[in-house]
């Protein structure tokens, strides 16, 4: 006898659904109305206005910890 297959479908990061049908059976389709992952651009992007000014300031800030003796 068949038996009668469950279907589930999961989210992943990146726009994507992958429905599991049973527990070994996987098929990936990219959801129409979403745009490509690289649309929005990369999430570990630093977003802060002054990002350089603060690397500067934390290797003078590093450089000063290291060798206090030459400021």
């Amino acid at each position: 006898m068949i038996s009668k297959k469950t279907t589930k479908t999961v989210r992943t990061g990146q726009g994507k659904r992958i429905d599991l049908i049973g527990s070994s059976d996987a098929k990936e389709k990219h959801l129409d109305g979403e745009p490509p992952p690289s649309y929005f651009g990369r999430c570990d992007k630093n977003h802060k206005p002054n990002h350089k000014e603060e690397l500067v300031l934390r290797r003078k800030l590093k450089g000063y910890l290291l060798n206090p003796a030459k400021s």
